[in-house]
């Protein structure tokens, strides 16, 4: 149409998407404007825009395309929720591409929503693409939602990728529109269908969606994905190898993803990805390194470093509570972290109430930085987790921000302040599940920066004690001892250190000396010199208790000096009763337990009647005691660990008048000494375990009890609870005291002629016995000889000789002069 009644037009407007034509007439008609209707274009029958490839590599995920399929077919919106990496795009794609296939002729629609400016252009490439009929540039959404919304327009399905933030997204107004998201999402329920996919579950409640969690791969789908990129064939990795990487990498399949790209391109192996990833500056490099996805739209987006840093920057700068909390979780074990320890780092001096504190905790749970585990048995309060891989990046992340000691030195404080009270009071059943989270604040702060942090001397005691005490490894226990003393400060602390790191160096070679020293050197300590004078007192009457009880085990034992010891103790107490402490307190139970030592040393060196007296006195002191503290209606487990101690004490008193008396007064006192011991020995191992020191100690005890009265079977059947649990057995490697009670066991089983079962014995626990006892100890040079004697005694009897049983009172000593010390 050039011309209009002759004459020329002199411009033409563009043709609007309203169908009308806006078109200016020559210099006669300059001032008049005709709106000239234009035919609009047709609207195309089907569109498929996602412009995202179908994942090759696409594993598992059945159950949550069946539960999206159900709920989007039943004519409800879906919300596709998990953590960042975790698929929850990869699911939506999937299901996109058997949308397509099942409705051929239809609209599908892949929306970048991670802000409303790239949803409303979303809405302006469709009015466009489908050459839809919009009013104005202000009703843009809501023309599109209304052509949408009209079921003669046929099927659709708008997917809305990455509503990271649902309320910024869904609920406030949109610039250049009327209304809010909420407004304009199209609803058709014969013929419309509406993913959202978000890393929180809160797009779920403000769009009244159906919830489809999305959790981590399981193993064997995880193991799948990484092989599914590697090589074919197979490389050398095994599938313990695969199984490694895949926990590692929590199982997250981006990580995944990214990981097996990483060892494609780079031709490594698993193993040595797995060895860079426990470099920390290597294990950042990877983790945000891309290498190029077809998962995301960006760049930026396509690691699993920068896609969780979206949700770490949304919790810091929208929920300051939660961030904080996570900051202190971070540096925890990452299972079982207990409720009431960020509930203390919130709240301060403040109490914080179950609302406020349900409020603060939901973001970390809605964005998956925490889930909330199941309750143990028996516990009322709520523990949480959360996925290794998180836990990585998160420390990463405060790493670079500069909050690093910050945190740590928090997480430091905190758990001192939880477990160092339960250690005061033996309760050992209480600290067991505290000890994973000591572990690992103690070992990230094991940095120069944190070094020397006042809470890391405490927890490393709480560590030597617990593994002398509960766990009997003296090894173990020694080198946490040995590291905390240097640093303690509160001398009651001290004190406890000096004590059990004596009580470890006395299971060595040797050790004894050793541990005279440590307590004597630790007397002359500033810090116990100049504790307040009760405290001084009782510290110094403790120690000197203590080098009494050494004094005597020494080998020849010194019983005059451990006298003087124990009278200097009686003395100092004299003066700590002055100053008005209770009588009912340690040093009063110790000086008991050393005249009993004492009493015990005198009867195996002497036949006098002194010795008689001595040990008579301490039978009637320990029953009088044990009888005070036996009277307490409600005993704390330090009670219960003194009655423990005079039990045992007043088993070997009656052991030593056993030895000194005649048949019938000898039969009953060792049936005396075995009530004692067995008491003791039941009460231990249902108080703190079959490992700890007091129940191997009771047990070992015990076991000479029935030796003495040649009860060789009973001796064999109580022996054997060490070796009949392959668990017990082999934790029990790293305990001398377990290991002397082995050596028994050995010893039994060959006397009743079970040459085979007691050479199994030795041979199974001697590289123990000599790594932990050393090669000089008792214990370690006796089953040595032992496994000799008894490989002869086996050959012997292989080869039909008359050798039945060895006759260690006959025995060729000139031919076998190795033996001459043994037993």
């Amino acid at each position: 149409m050039s011309q209009i009644h002759g004459h020329k037009s002199n411009s033409y407007d563009s043709i609007k998407l309203d169908g009308t034509s806006r078109l200016s007439i020559g210099d006669t008609f300059n001032n008049t404007v005709f709106q000239q209707p234009v035919a609009p274009l047709p609207v195309p029958k089907q569109h498929f825009n996602v412009l995202l490839p179908r994942a090759q590599h696409f594993v598992g995920r059945d159950g949550e395309l069946a539960q999206l399929t159900k709920a989007l077919e039943s004519g409800k919106k879906a919300v596709v929720a998990g953590l960042g990496g975790v698929g929850k795009s990869q699911i939506a794609l999937e299901y996109c591409y058997q949308y397509r296939k099942k409705y051929p002729i239809s609209y599908v629609w892949w929306i970048d929503a991670v802000n409303t400016a790239r949803i409303v252009q979303a809405y302006s490439d469709i009015a466009e693409t489908l050459h839809l009929p919009v009013s104005s540039k202000e009703n843009l959404m809501r023309d599109v939602r209304i052509w949408f919304s009209q079921p003669e327009n046929g099927q659709w399905l708008f997917v809305f990728d990455n509503v990271n933030d649902p309320e910024a997204v869904l609920q406030r107004p949109i610039d250049g529109q009327t209304g809010s998201m909420l407004d304009y999402m199209p609803h058709n329920h014969l013929g419309g269908q509406i993913i959202i996919t978000s890393i929180t579950k809160e797009a779920a409640y403000i769009v009244n969606a159906e919830l489809i969690e999305v959790d981590i791969l399981p193993s064997s789908e995880a193991r799948l994905l990484i092989r599914s990129y590697l090589p074919q064939p197979p490389d050398n990795s095994t599938s313990e190898d695969l199984d490694m990487l895949a926990d590692t990498l929590s199982c997250i399949p981006l990580a995944l993803t990214q990981a097996s790209k990483y060892l494609r391109q780079m031709g490594k192996t698993v193993k040595e990805y797995l060895s860079m990833l426990k470099n920390g500056a290597q294990k950042s490099s990877l983790l945000s390194r891309h290498l190029g996805s077809h998962h995301q739209y960006h760049e930026n987006q396509h690691t699993i470093f920068t896609v969780l840093n979206v949700s770490y920057t949304t919790l810091k700068h929208k929920h300051k509570l939660g961030f904080e909390m996570l900051n202190i979780a971070c540096w925890l074990h990452r299972v079982n972290i207990p409720e009431r320890i960020l509930r203390q780092h919130c709240q301060g001096d403040k109490e914080m109430s179950e609302v406020e504190f349900d409020e603060a905790i939901l973001p970390l749970m809605q964005y998956s930085f925490l889930e909330k585990q199941s309750r143990d048995s028996g516990s009322d309060e709520a523990v949480y987790c959360m996925h290794s891989l998180i836990q990585a990046v998160v420390q990463i992340f405060q790493s670079e921000e500069g909050l690093e000691d910050a945190s740590k030195s928090n997480a430091l404080m905190l758990i001192e302040q939880e477990t160092i009270p339960l250690m005061y009071k033996h309760n050992w059943h209480a600290l067991e599940s505290w000890l994973p989270h000591i572990h690992s604040v103690i070992q990230c702060s094991n940095g120069s920066t944190l070094i020397q942090h006042q809470s890391r001397s405490p927890l490393h005691l709480l560590l030597g004690t617990y593994s002398f005490s509960v766990l009997s490894r003296e090894d173990e226990a020694m080198e946490y001892l040995e590291a905390s003393l240097p640093d303690l400060q509160r001398p009651v602390d001290i004190s406890n250190g000096a004590v059990f790191l004596a009580s470890c160096y006395e299971e060595k070679v040797n050790g004894k000396p050793k541990a005279i020293e440590l307590l004597r050197l630790t007397l002359e300590r500033p810090d116990i010199c100049s504790a307040p004078m009760s405290l001084a007192i009782r510290l110094e009457a403790r120690f000197r208790c203590k080098i009494a009880a050494l004094l005597c085990e020494l080998s020849p034992p010194q019983p005059k000096e451990a006298q003087d010891e124990v009278s200097k103790a009686a003395e100092l107490l004299g003066r700590f009763e002055i100053v008005g402490h209770s009588y009912e307190q340690l040093i009063p139970y110790m000086i008991t337990r050393c005249r009993g030592k004492i009493a015990l040393v005198h009867a195996a060196t002497s036949n006098s009647k002194e010795a008689d007296e001595l040990l008579r006195e301490s039978e009637i002191e320990v029953l009088e005691y044990w009888k005070r503290l036996k009277d307490i209606k409600t005993p704390s487990n330090v009670d219960n660990n003194r009655k423990v101690g005079l039990l045992s004490l007043l088993g070997q008193v009656y052991m030593a008048q056993a030895a000194r008396g005649q048949p019938q007064v000898k039969e009953q006192k060792l049936k005396d000494a075995e009530l004692s011991f067995r008491t003791c020995y039941n009460f231990c191992r249902h108080d703190s375990g079959d490992l700890s020191t007091w129940a191997l100690r009771a047990l070992y005890e015990l076991a000479e009890c029935l030796r003495e009265q040649k009860r060789y079977y009973d001796m064999e059947v109580l022996l054997k609870v060490l070796t009949s649990n392959s668990g017990i057995a082999e934790q029990g490697k790293t305990s001398a005291k377990f290991l002397k009670s082995v050596d028994l066991l050995s010893w039994v089983l060959m006397e009743q002629g079970k040459w085979q079962e007691a050479l199994d014995v030795c041979e199974n626990f001697y590289p123990a016995m000599e790594k932990v006892c050393g090669e000089g100890h008792r214990n370690t040079v006796d089953v040595r000889k032992r496994q000799v004697v008894l490989r002869v005694a086996i050959d012997r009897q292989r080869e039909k000789m008359n050798w039945d049983k060895p006759n260690w009172d006959t025995m060729n000593w000139n031919k076998m002069k190795w033996f001459s010390s043994w037993m």
